[in-house]
């Protein structure tokens, strides 16, 4: 995962995925833009990242 790159966002309580562009990248922090919205995401294991928004868990997956 690189800065700009697109990559898929996991909305855990709706099951909704959603494309998100990588806007900033910080140590174990990635914020990362859907829908003009910025979502700070912080790694939690290898390659999961999660965060929270208006009362709602989004997950992040990379490879």
């Amino acid at each position: 995962m690189r800065l700009d790159d697109t990559v898929t966002v996991e909305c855990t309580d709706t099951d909704q995925k959603m494309d998100a562009q990588v806007v900033r990248m910080q140590g174990d922090r990635v914020d990362v833009m859907v829908s003009g919205l910025i979502l700070s995401l912080r790694r939690t294991k290898p390659g999961i990242y999660v965060g929270n928004r208006s009362g709602m868990e989004f997950v992040l997956k990379t490879k």
